[in-house]
């Protein structure tokens, strides 16, 4: 029994190793929301040109289960086929309601352990092939299905964080995905002995904001003081809508980037941009402008100035920020070897010199 135990810690230990969760080194954190469609021929070459890491993608449970008990995960066989050639991992966000069960979102015993059987058998069928797990989407909006109650998705969410760990131990696991900075919900993960934090491997929020994402900066750090430093604070949703209503298309190319950079400078290893491509063709439309592709995917400008850094400091890993005389001056040190590269950029809207102490 004791050799067999054994077995089982080491076969988990070798495949966390082998798919580790993403480190402060180019661009190993980096990746994009994908939309529902299937992925094509022209998604599969703009995803080798841009060189990004991650995607991240619902895994319907009103879709896998149409029928009590039975579960099919074709479509995103054919995802995971099409990833895989690429090395791009994904994150599989675990959601939303089945009406078999109840309407809105699983609250109800039955509907309770249909959504964890649900989750068993999609982490059986994709088990030790890199997925990061994502404990629902956005539960303090709309997305809950219901209006949204922390009581519900915590029950639920501890009710799939012991499935992990009793079955599949050695897959990774996020939560809660929380919409923006919602202290309410994100003190409960360490408030009164709160068991979540030990059933999961990471954080992840999504910081979005009208402001320029170094603002982010206190919010991490706030976050950190929350649930100690040893948990890793992953973003796992935030983009800007380009022309006209958020910003414009040349300020969300500088966020896209500057986002992904101050994200390693605060901690925060996995930058997932929301969205991959534009979803319409209305330039007006908020919703249809945060994609770094086309509609049809062709480049727009935030994912030239991608392959631009990558080009760069693509396997290049982060050191640290330089202290300068002011906050607004960005000065970022990557290491390779005993090589340093430095990216800079002010978040003021004029020319900046700076003095950089290099020693």
């Amino acid at each position: 029994l004791v050799v067999s135990v054994l077995a089982v810690v080491n076969q988990a230990t070798d495949y966390r190793v082998r798919f580790p969760l993403p480190d402060d080194s180019v661009p190993s954190g980096w990746g994009v929301n994908l939309g529902f469609g299937e992925i094509t021929p022209i998604q599969v070459k703009r995803f080798k040109e841009g060189g990004f890491r991650w995607v991240r993608r619902d895994l319907f449970w009103h879709e896998v289960e149409t029928k009590k008990g039975v579960y099919d995960f074709a479509k995103w066989d054919r995802m995971m086929a099409r990833l895989k050639p690429l090395g791009i991992r994904p994150i599989m966000i675990l959601c939303y309601g089945n009406g078999l069960y109840q309407q809105g979102p699983p609250t109800t015993p039955e509907a309770r352990k249909a959504f964890t059987n649900y989750v068993r058998a999609a982490v059986k069928h994709f088990r030790r092939r890199g997925v990061l797990w994502e404990m629902w989407n956005e539960p303090n909006n709309h997305h809950w299905g219901a209006p949204p109650n922390v009581g519900d998705y915590y029950r639920l969410a501890e009710d799939v964080g012991r499935l992990f760990k009793s079955e599949f131990p050695d897959e990774w696991r996020a939560l809660p995905a929380i919409a923006g900075f919602d202290w309410p919900w994100l003190t409960g993960l360490a408030e009164g002995g709160n068991p979540l934090l030990s059933l999961y491997d990471a954080v992840t929020v999504h910081p979005y904001r009208p402001m320029e994402p170094e603002t982010a900066a206190a919010d991490y750090a706030r976050l950190r003081a929350l649930i100690g430093p040893k948990k890793p604070i992953l973003s796992g949703e935030w983009g800007y809508s380009g022309q006209g209503h958020n910003v414009s298309d040349a300020v969300q190319t500088q966020y896209f980037v500057r986002q992904y950079l101050a994200n390693l400078a605060s901690g925060v290893p996995m930058s997932i941009w929301y969205n991959w491509n534009n979803n319409g063709p209305n330039r007006k439309v908020l919703g249809d402008n945060f994609g770094i592709l086309t509609e049809h995917f062709q480049p727009k400008a935030p994912f030239l100035a991608a392959k631009s850094l990558l080009g760069r400091i693509g396997g290049w890993k982060y050191d640290k920020r330089l202290a300068l005389a002011s906050d607004r001056e960005w000065v970022l040190l990557f290491r390779k070897g005993t090589a340093l590269r430095a990216v800079a950029w002010t978040t003021d809207r004029k020319p900046a010199t700076v003095r950089v102490p290099w020693g």
